[in-house]
């Protein structure tokens, strides 16, 4: 009974989270631009702060840790709140990339070497050159320097 009361204690003692990163007095942490950010930067930590702002925006990040490292997608001006459908995981196969093409069914996996012509992130298709058979294919990025061919 003496453990239960001593836990409620500090329950009790302990700060409430809020999930809309709510700072001291109705104001809220959401990460701006330290300076203007162009398209097709990459985000580093002197890019962006933390400020406080007295309205919530669910679109807006509040980590650093969340923008640190990605791709800005549209032009961002310095001072402005970095909102998620600005940015994007960088592109990590690149026009004229080397890449080894993977297409696989059932037990039997068959791999060439390829040229990416044109550029992306994981998930994306991009058009790749075989090197074997000088043909073009949609191939899925699945990983840095790798693509999977559907057949």
């Amino acid at each position: 009974m003496k453990r239960l009361l001593f836990v409620l204690i500090l329950l009790a003692l302990l700060p409430v989270a809020s999930t809309a990163s709510e700072a001291n007095g109705g104001e809220y942490n959401v990460v701006v631009s330290s300076r203007s950010l162009p398209m097709g930067h990459i985000i580093t930590r002197s890019d962006v702060r933390i400020a406080y702002k007295n309205k919530a925006d669910k679109r807006a990040v509040t980590e650093l840790a969340d923008v640190v490292g990605s791709q800005v997608r549209r032009p961002i001006s310095k001072g402005s709140t970095v909102k998620r459908d600005y940015l994007k995981n960088p592109s990590i196969v690149k026009k004229g990339d080397k890449v080894i093409l993977i297409a696989s069914r059932g037990g039997l996996k068959v791999t060439v070497k390829g040229i990416a012509r044109g550029g992306g992130e994981i998930g994306e298709v991009v058009k790749v050159e075989n090197l074997r058979s000088g043909e073009y294919v949609e191939a899925e990025i699945i990983g840095p320097s790798m693509a999977r061919v559907q057949f």
